[in-house]
């Protein structure tokens, strides 16, 4: 995860207008987002949208030993509150245990994943899943658990429901 320091910033004086460039950083792909963030702060101080490639909420026996990669986060599920905010979930994502899902999609801003792995002992429900497949881009989904139309009700979606919003899936488990 990159860190910023504002105390260190230059005011920038662009061969593009200022509409061009302001559309470069809405309308951008993660991967070159990342590249205007390395080349200059001013593009993370106008945007701050934090990207994330890969992201493991869970308890301990999960979480991958290996050291991450700079866009990585990994936590256990009880340090939600450290997860920053604005957040652009491109890669994998892993939520396991017993997540604060409320908070968690409060800190999602966009959300483009390839691989979903869900092991929550919360209860899920069809409109968080919308949102975390809205995009079209998964193609991994592993499910250990059940999808429930609301959080007050106990009715279970029909798996017809579910697959209908990852199409692209090639891998469903």
């Amino acid at each position: 995860m990159l860190k910023f320091n504002p105390n260190n910033c230059f005011i920038q004086d662009f061969s593009f207008p200022s509409p061009i460039i302001r559309y470069l950083m809405i309308n951008t792909d993660p991967e070159i987002l990342k590249k205007l963030h390395k080349t200059c702060k001013y593009f993370y101080s106008r945007l701050q949208i934090n990207i994330v490639e890969s992201m493991c909420l869970d308890n301990e026996r999960l979480l991958i030993k290996d050291d991450p990669e700079p866009y990585d986060i990994r936590m256990y599920h009880h340090q939600l509150d450290k997860l920053p905010n604005n957040i652009w979930l491109t890669g994998h994502l892993l939520l396991g245990d017993n997540i604060n899902l409320s908070d968690f999609f409060s800190k999602i801003d966009r959300c483009e994943l390839r691989e979903i792995y869900l092991s929550l002992d919360s209860k899920f429900t069809l409109n968080e899943w919308k949102i975390l497949t809205n995009s079209g881009t998964v193609k991994e989904i592993t499910i250990d658990m059940f999808i429930y139309s609301s959080r007050d009700s106990e009715s279970k979606v029909p798996l017809e429901d579910i697959l209908s919003c990852v199409l692209s899936a090639y891998s469903i488990k």
